[in-house]
């Protein structure tokens, strides 16, 4: 039977050093049975394709298995240009607080648009995926639309675009309402969406009146994880690597509350971030006399963050506190990348949690939502202990990839 042929439109190349790039990279070779894949992406540099593009566009084709790849050049905003143009200083003031406005608009979107119709139409592809954020990859798949409309077309939300907690609700002002109109407007041909969360999902589908797939993150059930052991030590080591949003503030707050108490225990904090909020953050830890028990460390390779989280004896993740619908179903990819390893994981998020469903199926530790249940943890911290890959196999992106074809497969059209 002939292949159908997918393009999945994604910001995030396969070989940066995150989630979102990561999500589609393991998925695709599991569903390159399936599909003939074509990929529309940035180039690795913001200038004109070159000879490390060259090189790079190898490398994607053999990551995602695919014949097909288009990369375009973005257009490269400087800071004095930032500083000195009137319409670039107003856009950023206004836009601040939005999820569906930034940069790429100009950047990526508005000067690849030609290209990315010349693309569709070379592929001709029976299906369309745009993976968001940023926003601007759903620009794409509105213009597939307006000149492709039999072409069905689906919604990666890695995130809640425009319903997303960064917004403030106490400012929940026009920049809100201009947000939500803007995100349902370009939404609004879009033949269904892909959400990571099931909470997520119910809450998006409430509010784009569109059918929802639930395709979680998931680990990569290939990568090989680093032999667990632990450096002998008087102190137990909780290891964090990653951003602090402002949502996670509350709950990594709660954490040094409770931290203080535990003195047998000591955090390494591979802190992802500029250096103001680098130095706000130690702020807190100061503020509680914790330096002692608290180690910042600078950002390193994914190989890197893997070792220390098999050195680690408990691993950390913060999510949100409160209680509404998208905070409660806010799931951090960190989660899925944490399955393989045998320390327990320590979840602080509201009591609610989706997390708190995901942990007890996995078996993998415990949800905390305040100073009193994160104490308790730690005096009955769960010793390590090697994971079966039976009881992880529901979470990894080979079964996650399999969950998409299904889903996908009511989404085509017979030929």
């Amino acid at each position: 039977m002939k292949k159908k042929r997918l393009l999945l439109v994604t910001y995030y190349h396969p070989l940066a050093n995150s989630i979102a790039s990561r999500r589609w990279r393991d998925m695709i070779p599991f569903l390159t049975s399936d599909y003939e894949l074509s990929l529309f992406t940035p180039s690795l540099e913001k200038e004109s394709p070159s000879s490390s593009n060259d090189a790079f566009r190898s490398l994607i084709n053999h990551f995602y298995e695919s014949p097909k790849t288009l990369m375009t050049p973005q257009i490269q905003i400087s800071d004095h240009q930032k500083s000195t143009k009137k319409w670039l200083r107003f856009i950023r003031l206004w836009v601040r607080p939005m999820a569906t406005l930034d940069q790429s608009w100009f950047t990526w979107f508005w000067p690849n648009r030609h290209a990315f119709l010349s693309f569709v139409h070379n592929c001709k592809p029976d299906l369309i995926i745009t993976s968001s954020g940023p926003f601007s990859s759903i620009l794409f798949g509105r213009l597939s639309q307006k000149k492709y409309p039999h072409i069905p077309w689906l919604v990666d939300f890695r995130d809640p675009a425009s319903l997303s907690h960064f917004i403030d609700a106490k400012k929940y002002s026009w920049h809100c309402i201009f947000d939500q109109m803007i995100d349902r407007y370009f939404t609004k041909n879009m033949s269904a969406f892909i959400s990571v969360g099931q909470l997520m999902c119910d809450r998006l589908t409430s509010f784009y009146q569109k059918k929802g797939f639930l395709v979680r993150n998931g680990f990569d059930s290939k990568a090989s994880v680093p032999i667990s052991h632990s450096t002998p030590s008087e102190k137990k080591i909780i290891y964090y690597a990653g951003k602090i949003y402002p949502h996670r503030m509350d709950a990594f707050r709660c954490f040094l509350d409770a931290l203080k108490l535990a003195t047998d225990y000591h955090c390494h904090f591979r802190f992802i971030g500029s250096a103001s909020e680098k130095k706000a953050l130690f702020e807190h830890v100061q503020r509680r006399n914790l330096s002692a028990q608290f180690s910042l460390l600078e950002p390193a390779s994914f190989t890197t963050v893997q070792e220390d989280c098999a050195k680690a004896d408990c691993l950390l993740l913060l999510e949100s506190l409160q209680s509404d619908i998208i905070s409660r179903g806010t799931l951090t990819g960190k989660f899925y990348e944490y399955l393989p390893y045998t320390a327990p994981i320590l979840a602080i998020a509201h009591q609610d949690s989706e997390l708190r469903l995901l942990l007890k199926e996995s078996h993998r530790g415990h949800l905390c939502h305040c100073k009193d249940s994160i104490t308790s943890f730690f005096l009955q911290l769960p010793s390590k202990k090697q994971i079966k890959a039976s009881q992880l196999a529901t979470f990894s992106r080979q079964q996650q990839a399999e969950t998409l074809k299904k889903h996908l497969k009511t989404v085509i059209k017979p030929s």
